[in-house]
């Protein structure tokens, strides 16, 4: 039975599953995701999605067994993080929902990629990315209105395809490229909610940093977009604030210099991090990239 590797539960650490995918590209992926509740936290609002081989398929056709690829085989790949804003509860929903969202919107427009004749321009990934924010946004911002409430997520996506990785990002979360002992920052850094420039969900836009969130833009969500080359043995990093908070990014870059292991990474990481009390949530997912045949 095949099964997807998606997760949106929280205070789990795991390696994330394979699935079956149609779709052929130059890169295999290994992930591994953690995630931890803040020490002044009542629960954890922080959620995320991995899918190593994106996307699985709903349903398999009456007689045809579907094999389970190697972590060698090629294929695209999805991964999210949500940094939940607003009253525990509603804001951990905001989160988990809005990656719910996402992945169900790329998941639909995959079947166009899938069938073009031409190669797949950069331009159609990156606006599908923009389609499945907005789509998050609008659902968000209704389920916050019908609630009273404020609520919205810091979100931030990385989709592999065709040997290139795609970035949208609303909020304050993080993502980083190791290359060849290198660390490279791939989204804004904000120190601060003053300085945020995007979320997903509130009906309330009172500032800057909620005008940043997913489900608080009905005026118009600042998504950042990118597109870059990906290169055999890259590293990509995605966080949310409560890790990068405390946890210098020479840290980070000597830690995935140090082993090549994604859950070694998460967990060093995770032990620095915790030295010192941490009041806010953490979250973090490291993928490795490895060149193969296609």
């Amino acid at each position: 039975m095949t099964q997807t590797s998606t997760a949106f539960r929280h205070d789990m650490r795991r390696t994330a599953s394979l699935v079956f995918s149609d779709y052929v590209s130059q890169f295999a992926a290994r992930s591994y995701a953690i995630s931890a509740k803040g020490a002044q936290q009542a629960i954890n609002q922080d959620s995320y999605l991995v899918a190593d081989h994106f996307p699985a398929p709903r349903h398999s056709l009456s007689g045809v067994k579907q094999l389970m690829p190697s972590i060698h085989d090629p294929g695209d790949a999805l991964y999210i993080v949500a940094d939940g804003q607003g009253e525990p509860q509603l804001g951990s929903r905001a989160g988990s929902r809005a990656i719910e969202v996402i992945e169900e919107s790329l998941r639909l427009g995959w079947t166009d990629l899938h069938h073009s004749d031409q190669l797949i321009k950069d331009r159609q990934i990156l606006n599908s990315l923009r389609t499945a924010f907005d789509r998050a946004d609008h659902i968000v911002f209704n389920q916050a209105v019908a609630d009273f409430q404020k609520a919205g997520a810091a979100v931030t996506a990385v989709v592999a395809h065709g040997g290139k990785l795609f970035l949208a990002q609303v909020g304050d979360n993080q993502a980083f490229l190791w290359r060849a002992g290198k660390l490279h920052r791939l989204t804004t850094r904000h120190d601060s909610p003053s300085e945020a420039s995007g979320l997903i969900g509130s009906h309330e836009t009172s500032g800057d940093y909620e005008q940043s969130l997913v489900g608080c833009c009905r005026a118009g969500m600042p998504i950042k977009l990118r597109v870059l080359e990906l290169e055999s043995n890259d590293y990509v990093v995605l966080c949310t604030p409560g890790l990068t908070r405390h946890v210098r990014e020479q840290v980070i870059r000597s830690t995935i210099s140090a082993t090549p292991d994604s859950q070694r990474i998460c967990d060093s990481l995770f032990a620095e991090a915790g030295k010192h009390p941490i009041p806010e949530d953490m979250t973090m997912i490291v993928v490795r990239f490895a060149l193969t045949a296609a």
